[in-house]
């Protein structure tokens, strides 16, 4: 199940833009921030991102649609 978010659907800020709810070898899930270059992750996403890390998530940021599928089939792949 993929899952993206945004503030008006009522999240908080910085919430990362993708969620797949799918565990893989050490990680809970994988989440995604969406970012267009040369924009950087606000502070609050920043914040998000590292804990979601601590709790065991991979959490990226992506630059584009192009890198995001590639960051997601990668996770999903063979392990």
């Amino acid at each position: 199940m993929l899952s993206t978010t945004s503030k008006r659907a009522g999240n908080r800020k910085g919430v990362p833009d993708i969620w797949l709810p799918v565990p893989r070898g050490d990680y809970h899930g994988l989440v995604i921030e969406l970012k267009v270059k040369p924009n950087k992750p606000t502070i609050e996403q920043t914040e998000w991102l590292e804990g979601l890390k601590a709790m065991g998530y991979k959490a990226l940021v992506c630059y584009g649609a192009d890198e995001a599928i590639a960051a997601i089939k990668d996770y999903l792949g063979p392990r």
